[in-house]
């Protein structure tokens, strides 16, 4: 079921894109190594002046991030990382003193705060930004 739904939301990404005239298009990389190599070869099959990728939380996807942006940087491409998976960096979720949580029930109120002080109003504002009327 977990497939099938991801299969039926790429499958919308691809025909909004496609009435923008924009590809979808995905590369799989055996290796983190590899993710340069793809990407030199759309960048320059494509012309591309920005990459757009979904950031990721994970620490081995958090370096690859990293050092992608490195990497398009020296070539002088546009990096553009967005966080639309979560609500914001759990990493970046620390204390009044600039600590890591080591309790969970607090780092989690301080982690939903911004969506319980600007309320419906925000999620509202996030919904239509995401169905393209923000």
């Amino acid at each position: 079921m977990h497939i099938n739904f991801q299969l039926r939301n790429v499958r919308a990404l691809h025909n909004a894109l496609a009435l923008k005239n924009i590809p979808l298009i995905f590369r799989i990389a055996k290796e983190t190594e590899s993710t340069n190599e793809i990407f030199d070869d759309l960048i320059e099959r494509l012309g591309a002046a920005d990459v757009f990728w979904n950031g990721e939380v994970a620490v081995d996807e958090r370096k690859r991030d990293e050092r992608l942006m490195r990497w398009l940087s020296k070539k002088g491409i546009g990096a553009n990382q967005s966080e639309d998976q979560f609500i914001g960096d759990p990493v970046k979720i620390t204390t009044k003193e600039g600590k890591v949580y080591t309790v969970f029930t607090p780092f989690k109120k301080r982690y939903l705060m911004p969506i319980v002080d600007h309320g419906e109003a925000r999620l509202k504002a996030i919904a239509a930004f995401k169905a393209g009327k923000g």
